[in-house]
């Protein structure tokens, strides 16, 4: 590792990020930095920087940066080593050999060839049969082609025997998932009969297959097995295709079909993606949260999903992925939809996409009735989708809407969410505290103030606690910039290479703005507001305690008061 990061440290002395970055963004010189139109979202007003001080780039609208390598990588959407060779080829560098993974070893890189042969197979035994059943469901023929559908007929020995000729072993089709064996070890095809979709990755390697049935047997869709290059539960269908429409639109649309993401980006609806037909997962929602902040799905106005609402909320809201709902009510798929009514109609659908917990709550509200007892049952299940939010300011606002809807006093409410999160022997979960957005700019102009200027730092490190007043990814960078510093350098966020892309890009952000920011006086004041800060909490949790402690139920609901204007007084300082 230290090897290859020599050759990084000597690969940004020898390439220019301005030079490099020119050739795909119209760069302006302001000051001692360049501007420009971002090339990673869609915009009028310049907020891309690049700095040739800093050999770095930062998008202040998107959030974009990063060093050189970064930059190619996202430009190019191609991984870590390919962006290295093609810098390294510009510069006349000779490449670092890359230690291969475990998962290279064991043979990801020929799992990918098979995969590849197999695809041009497949794609080789399209019959005019298969073509037209295709073109009835809306495909055009550059669809076709552009997705590489296929189709394994039943006969599996053509397969084999050109998998033979290419000298590929009969095991390495079986580990690539094409075939499977038999109780007396007789090879037999995963996939005969069926329509084949192959599955890209993001970067748009193809990993594994879906076999869609044309003869009536189930499953209507049969994915490739877990391998060691593909894991459903991490892959977005269409992905590769789409993420480039993604971040300019910063939203997401999932789909549950293949045919629902094909069709919509083909008829011009490009932000789409395909959770192929499982639960929406954690995984999946890291992928989105890499291009956007907001994530639409398309789901029936029923019991699955009412239940897919609740999933999207306890998903997302770990990721701080905003939500829509977008409802069919006339029991259509979307590929339906935009083949029938045109483009029009899905952006309409898009337009009034519904908040997930407004959803829930009228769908449930439908089902339980207005009396007074079922406004305290929905309470109690409007609360349970609530409270498997783990960003507690975000939970705060929800209690706020629903004290709305349920026409219920917001402390109620408050008081009901704390009882259902109350420490266990088992588990043990923090009450409601609202984090504001003073915090969050304390940390950031502390931050900044060590990665711009080393002579307040002492000033800094003597009036906090590094471990207890600063919170990740801030805490991770005031730390990183203050190693630099007591090795006797300036903090350089490109030679982080511990930091993950989040990281590395807020880093960025931080070391790019202006430094009058954190003038001495604004940094003084930062520590006097973290100061009051800290007592106020501690104030506001020793309330929470006395309130648990209490017995008598009429001093619970004054200290309860006590505690509720307490809060709000906290967000508002």
């Amino acid at each position: 590792m230290s090897e290859l990061n020599d050759f990084i440290d000597e690969l940004h002395s020898n390439v220019d990020i301005v030079n490099v970055v020119s050739r795909y963004v119209k760069l302006k010189k302001q000051g001692v930095n360049f501007v420009g139109l971002c090339p990673f979202h869609h915009e009028k007003t310049p907020s891309f920087v690049v700095s040739p001080a800093k050999q770095l780039f930062h998008c202040f609208g998107c959030g974009a940066g990063g060093d050189v390598v970064k930059f190619i990588m996202m430009i190019e959407s191609i991984d870590f080593k390919e962006a290295v060779s093609i810098l390294a080829k510009d510069t006349g560098l000779t490449p670092p050999k890359f230690e291969k993974s475990t998962l290279d070893k064991e043979g990801k890189e020929e799992i990918r060839a098979v995969n590849n042969f197999a695809v041009d197979f497949f794609h080789a035994m399209l019959n005019e049969n298969i073509r037209a059943y295709l073109a009835k469901r809306g495909l055009s023929n550059s669809s076709i082609e552009k997705y590489r559908f296929g189709f394994a007929d039943e006969n599996s020995n053509k397969l084999v025997a050109e998998a033979k000729k290419r000298e590929i072993a009969p095991s390495l089709l079986v580990r690539a998932g094409l075939f499977k064996k038999d109780s007396e070890g007789n090879l037999k095809p995963y996939f005969f009969n069926r329509i084949i979709i192959p599955i890209f990755n993001a970067q748009g390697d193809i990993i594994a297959f879906s076999g869609r049935s044309i003869d009536g047997s189930e499953p209507k869709y049969l994915n490739s097995p877990e391998t060691e290059v593909f894991s459903k539960s991490k892959t977005l269908y269409s992905l590769n295709f789409s993420k480039n429409a993604i971040r300019e639109a910063k939203s997401a649309i999932v789909v549950e079909g293949y045919f629902d993401a094909i069709i919509l980006q083909q008829e011009g609806i490009e932000n789409v993606v395909s959770s192929m037909g499982t639960s929406f997962t954690e995984d999946q929602a890291k992928l989105i949260k890499r291009f956007a902040d907001k994530v639409y799905f398309f789901y029936d106005n029923d019991l699955g999903g009412r239940l897919g609402a609740e999933r999207a909320v306890q998903v997302c809201g770990k990721f701080d992925l905003n939500i829509g709902i977008v409802l069919t009510n006339e029991n259509m798929d979307p590929d339906e939809i935009i083949i029938r009514d045109g483009k029009e109609a899905i952006e309409r659908l898009l337009k009034q996409a519904k908040d997930p917990i407004l959803f829930i709550a009228d769908f449930e509200a439908k089902q339980i009735g207005d009396t007074p007892q079922g406004k305290a049952q929905l309470s109690q299940r409007l609360l349970d989708v609530v409270s498997k939010i783990s960003n507690k300011t975000t939970v705060y606002e929800y209690i706020r809407k629903l004290s709305n809807i349920l026409d219920l006093d917001t402390r109620l409410l408050v008081d009901q969410y704390n009882k259902m999160i109350l420490p266990s022997k088992s588990q043990k979960k923090e009450p409601l505290t609202v984090k504001t957005d003073k915090i969050k700019t304390i940390q950031e102009i502390l931050t900044q103030a060590v990665l711009q200027k080393k002579g307040i730092v002492s000033k800094i490190t003597e009036a906090i606690d590094l471990n207890d007043d600063l919170y990740n990814p801030y805490k991770k960078i005031f730390l990183r910039a203050l190693k630099d510093i007591n090795d006797g350098k300036d903090p350089d966020p490109k030679t982080w290479y511990d930091m993950n892309e989040s990281e590395t890009s807020i880093a960025t952000e931080l070391i790019l703005k202006d430094p009058y920011l954190v003038r001495d006086d604004v940094v003084l004041k930062a520590l006097d507001s973290l100061r009051d800060y800290k007592i106020y909490t501690a104030y506001i949790l020793n309330l929470y305690s006395q309130i648990n402690e209490t017995k008598d139920e009429e001093e619970k609901l004054i200290k309860l008061k006590e505690y509720n204007d307490a809060l709000r007084k906290l967000k508002g300082r």
